[in-house]
C-alpha cells in the first residue's frame, strides 16, 4: 500500500495475482472440455448423463433425466465462464490498483468507481472460518454494506480486502481509518 497527503494506492500482491492467473490457465481448459463433453453426450443420447448423475432407472422419466442433464451443462458453463473471466481480468489488466482519492473523493478500482469517500462511514474488521482456515476481512462500511455472510464468495467483492492473520488484517484497517478520518470497528 503506498500512501501519499490525498491519495492512497493499493496493489493486490504479486502471489495472488499468479495464484489467479495460473488457476484460470489450468482450470478454464479443464472446464471447457468438460463442459464440451457433456454437451456431445447429452446430443449423442438426451437424458443418459442426467440418469446416471442420478442413478435412475430405464423406466424413470425422460424429462427429469434431460433436466438433470442441463443442469450439470448449466454448471460447468458457469464454471467456464467465471475462469475465463478471472483470466481475461489478470491477463489484460494486470495488477489493477484499488485507490482512495480525496480530491476526487472516491474509491475506485483502476478507474470503475465503487463508492464515493463520503459513503464510507467506518471500516469493518470480521472474520470467517472458510474451510480450515480462518480469514479476516477489512470492508469498508457505509449504511448500505452488505453483510459478509450474504455474499457467496465474499473475495468476488470490490470493498473487501481479506487476510490470514489478524495483525495484518488490524495495521491494514488502521491504516486505511487514518487516511479517511473513520474509525475501525469488529464485528
Amino acid at each position: 500500500m503506498s500512501e501519499e497527503e490525498d491519495r492512497v494506492v493499493i496493489r493486490e500482491s504479486w502471489t495472488e495475482y499468479m495464484l489467479g492467473l495460473i488457476f484460470s490457465l489450468l482450470f478454464a481448459p479443464v472446464f471447457g472440455l468438460g463442459l464440451l463433453f457433456f454437451i456431445l453426450r447429452e446430443i449423442q443420447a438426451p437424458g443418459d448423463l442426467g440418469r446416471e448423475m442420478l442413478r435412475l432407472d430405464a423406466n424413470s422419466p425422460q424429462v427429469l433425466a434431460v433436466v438433470c442433464s442441463l443442469i450439470g451443462i448449466l454448471i460447468l458453463a458457469a464454471l467456464v465462464w467465471f475462469c475465463c473471466r478471472e483470466l481475461q481480468r489478470k491477463l489484460l489488466g494486470g495488477r489493477i490498483p484499488w485507490i482512495l482519492d480525496r480530491l476526487q473523493g472516491n474509491f475506485r478500482r483502476g478507474n470503475k468507481e465503487i463508492r464515493p469517500l463520503s459513503s464510507i462511514t467506518h471500516i469493518l474488521l470480521t472474520g470467517r472460518w472458510v474451510k480450515t482456515s480462518y480469514f479476516y476481512y477489512v470492508i469498508f462500511a457505509g449504511a448500505n454494506t452488505q453483510p459478509i455472510s450474504s455474499t457467496f464468495f465474499p473475495g468476488l467483492r470490490d470493498d473487501l480486502f481479506a487476510f490470514g492473520d489478524k495483525g495484518t488484517a488490524m495495521q491494514f484497517a488502521d491504516r486505511l481509518a487514518s487516511f479517511l478520518h473513520v474509525e475501525v470497528m469488529s464485528a
